[in-house]
């Protein structure tokens, strides 16, 4: 994440100057970056940082020594959330930007104690991505030190009660620390969404979230069938129908009679996908994300570096 600074913080005083410079020891030690000029920079190491007035001399140095604080690439700058900090309208004070810093990224799901094995795996397989791995490294690193995590809905109908709640907890700074990942139900690629998708799509725009409905009907059938018989999910004496790529999308695994798949079986199942086994799953279908065409999976990590 990405804190703009404004000129107008250069020269404030008492508790915003205190919550200034605790602001910038928690952007340092949480590998975030400050964006400000040389002036204003040097204007901030001056008012702020020159004595132990509001930070220990270690707390000062941390900052100092951070050379990576202010150096963000044009990379991070596509695909990172700013948040511009200042006292303007509209702006978020020092107050609000640190309580900001110190929350948790969250992607609400359906169930927790399924879903993230499956999105921690997707994480971990895409980390060194020829073309995104600067950004996919970063969401990684996030997710090993439990700053981005699941928070677990209970179910798809306690979605849209999951977003109001943590509308209360984040303010108008949800946009930058909680999206969502959840299945789409369908059986077909033309199907509608239910009623109750359309509900959770309506409040994740109420809350400014930018949340993901996965492409295929629900986690399972990111998994090909090699994964089910290696996992031993599917007897290897066991005959599948000839689907189609896009029929496996949208078939109910657990209720096939080939499989004895079950819900609970989905963290199990994870352990064994590799990456040219989920590439084969993704890679035939690309859309355009933040003007460039890419897989699925790689779209939702790049929805989550926002919350990075």
């Amino acid at each position: 994440m990405i804190f703009k600074f404004d000129d107008s913080v250069g020269n404030i005083h008492g508790q915003q100057a205190k919550d200034m410079a605790d602001l910038m020891l928690q952007v340092s030690c949480g590998h975030h970056h400050i964006d400000c000029h040389a002036d204003l920079w040097n204007c901030l190491k001056m008012n702020l940082l020159s004595n132990n007035q509001y930070l220990s001399q270690w707390d000062i140095q941390l900052i100092l020594g951070n050379n990576s604080l202010r150096d963000i690439s044009t990379e991070k700058r596509r695909y990172f959330s700013m948040v511009v900090v200042g006292l303007g309208n509209g702006m978020f004070t020092p107050r609000e930007a640190l309580e900001l810093v110190q929350k948790s990224s969250l992607i609400i799901v359906e169930n927790e104690a399924n879903d993230w094995a499956v999105i921690r795996k997707w994480i971990d397989l895409l980390k060194n991505d020829r073309l995104y791995k600067n950004i996919n490294s970063v969401v990684c690193f996030r997710k090993d030190q439990g700053d981005l995590c699941a928070y677990n809905a209970g179910s798809s109908g306690q979605i849209v009660h999951s977003i109001n709640q943590r509308k209360k907890k984040y303010g108008r700074g949800i946009p930058y620390k909680v999206t969502a990942l959840l299945d789409s139900d369908k059986t077909t690629p033309a199907d509608s969404f239910s009623n109750e998708k359309n509900k959770i799509i309506e409040a994740l725009d109420g809350a400014g979230i930018e949340g993901h409905i996965l492409w295929k009907r629900e986690m399972e059938n990111y998994f090909p069938e090699s994964v089910y018989r290696a996992a031993g999910m599917i007897s290897p004496m066991e005959t599948v129908p000839s689907y189609t790529d896009e029929e496996w999308d949208f078939i109910d695994i657990e209720q096939a009679s080939f499989t004895r798949y079950k819900k609970k079986d989905l963290p199990t199942l994870a352990e064994f996908l590799d990456k040219s086994s989920l590439l084969s799953r993704i890679d035939s279908k690309k859309d355009i994300y933040n003007g460039e065409l890419m897989n699925e999976i790689q779209m939702i990590i790049l929805k989550f570096a926002k919350l990075s």
